[in-house]
């Protein structure tokens, strides 16, 4: 296959959509804050506006200006450059960037480095030679250009009437910012019908132990979504607002509630004091509140009472079900349960193999704990997925885990879930679909049961239905980098590599973990020709995972000629039998180096096909000539995969002809 000679950036690739305008929240809310302090100070705040060089910034609009030209910034790289500007010319330390712009959220390094290397980018600065901004290695960043504020138009009004324009400003900000989200997102976004309940529980503030917090807001998440009546928004896009941090206003406005749970937690001396506010989202009106104080063994009952009370609140079904359910036996088990909670909400193979050791603790305290055995199926599963060598361990964890709590009507919906993942893994198509559509009836708002089973839809070739699923976990999570993904993924199979590269800097952006589904941006360096950048990303991939990269330069030289294919072959058998590939890059590699026949009997070969590569050779231009064979047919009939298509209609790129299969 001769690549395509097109150019793709992935680090900012994709034309420039309005709508990228402040995927990650954050950034605006440092914006908020800095404008609400010029209230307090009577000084005009920077976010109104200041001069550096030749460029004027005005961080409330999220754009800067030179010489007639304007450029537009994301809120959070727009955030990174007030951060620098409010400290200039101090040096501003990794540690400050995360507390100011990402709400004290943890990032990686390279999200970092790529704002500041966005600014410098707009700036036209020269990192070796700098002019704006100077790097301070292992330390941070400083901005050595002087900060010359803009003196606020109403500095000299009543703080009343400054108040109220900066409240109209800002609002008229946020509603921008959010239509713009809304239109790419989702073309018309995730708003809530007019009396419905569209609930967003923002992570409860922390002081004292955080992972008691985290824990208590992903309990009450999960237990408020088993609520009839209440659509609770997924727990990864409110995530991105914290109780105390955020602008409320922009946290309903880019997560479409009509209403926002918020609070804190305050641990010490054994007990713990838990303050919770739950307000209309249009108005702001409070229309409950409540505090607790407790010891810290009875924190199962405060989640449940919470939970009961949002819901009469609301006056939306009740927690009937949910109460009937048993308290942990002691505090120690229900503590590391939402430990483990925390950890589960992570993701990351890491999170999960923390999350399924707390667990697992927790279980052993109290062995009758459900939420616990529900919560250590999900770590299982999850981790079976993120962890391939492990997956026969993980899926029996799973297993064992499930059988506690099928009987348990209130988590109906997860169990269900759970077990359409382990179908899918015995490749079970029929039950793993029929497992989908009754945990999508019970939850419809889960997103993780959506993108799954989205990724087992495309991987049977039913792209319409795999497209509406992906949508709608999007729809009810729009800052998931998980559902973003997802997106990307299926843009690959429709041939618009630039939208794939878009969407997979925005779910870098939103910090999709490096290790996450790789194989996406290495099939968009191959398809841009960029074989320099495939060879090192390949390279990456192998040292993250602790993997001989011995055979990435042969597959690399077949990919450019594909005359040297056959050596291509045995240099990845050969890492194949040491165990030092993973099995879809191996399978990845044999299509993109042309060696069809050996890819249809890598296949054939397989004690079960994963959804991950049955969705590349059944979609991917590359893999068109795997699809031409004659026996590839017979393959996906050894696999029972005709007979979910004679169940549920069969893919338009498929027919059978007789006995055969065929598939253009």
């Amino acid at each position: 296959m001769k690549p395509q000679d097109t150019t793709l950036n992935l680090a900012s690739s994709g034309p420039k959509r309005p709508a990228t305008t402040g995927m990650d929240k954050s950034g605006t809310s440092l914006i908020a804050r800095t404008l609400r302090g010029e209230a307090s100070t009577g000084k005009p705040s920077l976010a109104r506006g200041f001069r550096i060089g030749s460029w004027t910034v005005r961080p409330e609009h999220c754009r800067l200006e030179t010489e007639g030209r304007s450029v537009q910034l994301e809120p959070k790289t727009m955030g990174v450059l007030l951060c620098l500007a409010g400290h200039a010319p101090q040096v501003v330390t990794r540690e400050q960037f995360i507390e100011a712009v990402w709400n004290g959220r943890i990032v990686t390094d390279e999200v970092l480095s790529r704002a500041v290397s966005l600014v410098r980018s707009v700036l036209e600065d020269d990192a070796q030679d700098p002019k704006y901004i100077r790097t301070v290695p292992r330390v941070g960043y400083s901005l050595i250009t002087p900060v010359e504020p803009i003196a606020s138009p109403d500095a000299s009004a009543s703080g009343s009437g400054r108040a109220s324009r900066r409240g109209g400003t800002i609002a008229a900000a946020v509603a921008i910012f959010a239509a713009l989200v809304a239109a790419w997102l989702l073309r018309g976004g995730p708003t809530a019908p007019p009396g419905s309940v569209r609930l967003a529980v923002l992570p409860l503030a922390s002081v004292g132990d955080s992972s008691l917090a985290d824990g208590l807001t992903e309990d009450l998440t999960v237990s408020l979504a088993r609520v009839p009546g209440i659509r609770v928004v997924a727990r990864n896009s409110a995530l991105r607002f914290k109780s105390g941090d955020a602008d409320l206003a922009e946290a309903s406005k880019a997560l479409g509630a009509s209403h926002l749970l918020t609070g804190s937690v305050r641990a010490a001396d054994g007990r713990v004091r838990i303050s919770v506010h739950l307000a209309e989202a249009a108005s702001g009106t409070e229309i409950w509140a409540e505090s607790y104080d407790r010891a810290s063994g009875g924190l199962f009952g405060v989640q449940a009472s919470i939970a009961q009370s949002v819901a009469q609140a609301l006056e939306r079904g009740d927690l009937a079900v949910a109460r009937t359910e048993a308290p942990p036996a002691n505090a120690e088990a229900y503590r590391l349960y939402l430990q483990g909670r925390q950890q589960l909400a992570r993701r990351g193979e890491e999170g999960l193999r923390r999350a399924r050791a707390l667990l697992e603790q927790s279980i052993a305290a109290d062995p009758g704990f459900l939420r616990a055995q529900m919560a250590l199926a999900w770590a299982c599963t999850l981790l079976a997925n993120a962890a391939p060598a492990e997956t026969a361990n993980a899926v029996a964890c799973a297993d064992r885990a499930i059988a506690s709590v099928a009987r348990e009507t209130a988590m109906s919906g997860e169990v269900h879930a759970v077990k359409a993942w382990l179908e899918l893994e015995r490749n079970h198509w029929l039950e793993a679909e029929a497992a989908f559509r009754q945990g999508l009836a019970s939850t419809p708002d889960d997103t993780e049961m959506r993108l799954l089973h989205s990724q087992m839809l495309g991987a049977l070739g039913q792209v319409p239905e795999a497209e509406n699923e992906a949508e709608q976990a999007l729809a009810n999570d729009p800052l998931s980098p998980a559902a973003i993904l997802r997106q990307a993924v299926l843009a690959l199979w429709r041939d618009d590599d630039r939208a794939a590269a878009d969407l997979l800097v925005k779910a870098r952006e939103l910090d999709l973990a490096p290790t996450a589904a790789p194989e996406v941006s290495l099939l968009l360096y191959v398809r841009a020709g960029q074989l320099g950048s495939l060879e090192e990303a390949l390279r990456g991939v192998q040292r993250r995972r602790g993997q001989s990269d011995k055979w990435v330069g042969a597959a690399i030289a077949a990919v450019q000629d594909p005359s040297k294919g056959e050596a291509a072959e045995a240099a990845l058998e050969h890492a194949a039998q040491a165990n030092e590939i993973d099995a879809l890059l191996h399978f990845g590699a044999l299509v993109v180096d042309q060696r069809h026949e050996r890819a249809l009997r890598w296949l054939a070969e397989r004690p079960r096909l994963r959804t991950r590569e049955l969705e590349f050779a059944l979609h991917a231009r590359e893999a068109a000539g795997l699809r031409r064979l004659p026996e590839f047919g017979a393959v996906l009939s050894q696999f029972g995969i005709d007979r979910y298509w004679d169940r549920y209609g069969w893919p338009k790129q498929c027919a059978r002809a007789g006995a055969a299969i065929t598939c253009t």
